[in-house]
């Protein structure tokens, strides 16, 4: 549910920074978000999996790693800054990336 409302926003914020003046500067603030949002996906990714095969002791491997990259990722995000400032992608990223921080520690709880 929240990987589907992330992506959502992800997708509607980046479908409009191609309206922007500075079109080179648009893409490379996309690109470098994006880069970032592909670490968590592949933890996503990487989770499903371990857990599919109820290889649980991997699953908890992988939530302590991605919880670990998760801090890293919300910093990059927030050093990154708004584009232009306009503070939209960076906080609708920033919400999802923090909406797994808060998933995290649950699921190794459990």
């Amino acid at each position: 549910m929240i990987k589907t409302f992330f992506v959502r926003c992800i997708s509607v914020i980046a479908l409009s920074l191609p309206s922007c003046s500075d079109l080179e500067n648009a893409v490379t603030y996309n690109n470098t978000i994006m880069r970032i949002i592909d670490n968590s996906e592949k933890h996503v990714s990487a989770m499903n999996t371990a857990v599919n095969t109820a290889d649980y002791r991997k699953a908890e491997e992988i939530c302590e790693l991605w919880e670990a990259s998760i801090d890293r990722d919300i910093k990059k995000i927030e050093e990154l800054g708004d584009f232009h400032g306009d503070t939209l992608y960076q906080r609708a990223v920033l919400n999802g990336l923090k909406g797994y921080q808060k998933l995290l520690p649950m699921t190794i709880q459990n």
